[in-house]
């Protein structure tokens, strides 16, 4: 975060996104807006300003309803606004943040994104971890080309959506597969499947964003 901060400053950070890090005073002195996920277990001062745990003070809160307290409360010494939310689970969900986001469950639900991005990396799609590199300089590395191939993966994925076969929806509203598996899934035929002669034309074609003839049966 500081090297971030140095070069592109802090300005630029619409908000810093985080699920159950420790909440550092360091955020509000540089002024970064944040919505934080908390564990259960901490300790948050109440309405009379007695001290309690997430888990307790929220306890009533039914599954499927979302909360928001009016004004803050104290927290690793600092005033912050929470939300909560009950999952299907019953898990609840709980952000902090120093500022009055009236969507903060909404923008701690981007994170999201990233978490899919990790499993794309790894063991649904590129199995990052069986590399089993320990070495930064070639971590980076392999970091910028599979971000590269993530990118031209999920492109694939869109394009062929588009326009080759619609991927169903199934009843609880997802798609039969991601985005990117079907990306993949497409380059992974084209190389296991495709003639040589027809190899390097059929990648140009998936590339360009052209109609590809050779994956209409897919």
């Amino acid at each position: 975060m500081e090297k971030f901060i140095r070069v592109f400053g802090a300005d630029c950070i619409e908000v810093l996104l985080a699920d159950r890090e420790f909440i550092s005073k360091k955020f509000k002195s540089k002024h970064i807006k944040f919505v934080i996920r908390v564990k259960e277990n901490t300790k948050v001062s109440n309405a009379v300003g007695q001290t309690s745990t997430i888990k307790n003070l929220f306890h009533p809160v039914g599954v499927g309803v979302q909360l928001k307290l009016d004004g803050t409360r104290k927290i690793c010494g600092l005033d912050l606004y929470f939300t909560v939310l009950r999952l299907e689970t019953g898990e609840l969900l709980t952000v902090a943040s120093a500022d009055d986001f009236e969507d903060a469950i909404e923008l701690y639900g981007k994170r999201w994104e990233i978490e899919t991005l990790f499993q794309s990396f790894k063991g649904r799609g590129f199995h990052l971890e069986d590399t089993h590199i320990t070495e930064m300089e070639r971590i980076n590395r392999v970091i910028g080309v599979l971000s590269l191939s993530f990118v031209w993966v999920l492109k694939v994925g869109q394009w062929c959506d588009e326009n080759i076969k619609k991927l169903k929806v199934k009843k609880h509203g997802r798609l039969e597969r991601s985005l990117f598996r079907y990306g993949l899934d497409v380059l992974n035929q084209v190389i296991l499947e495709t003639d040589f002669c027809h190899l390097w034309k059929t990648f140009l074609h998936l590339i360009r964003g052209q109609r590809c003839h050779r994956l209409e049966y897919i």
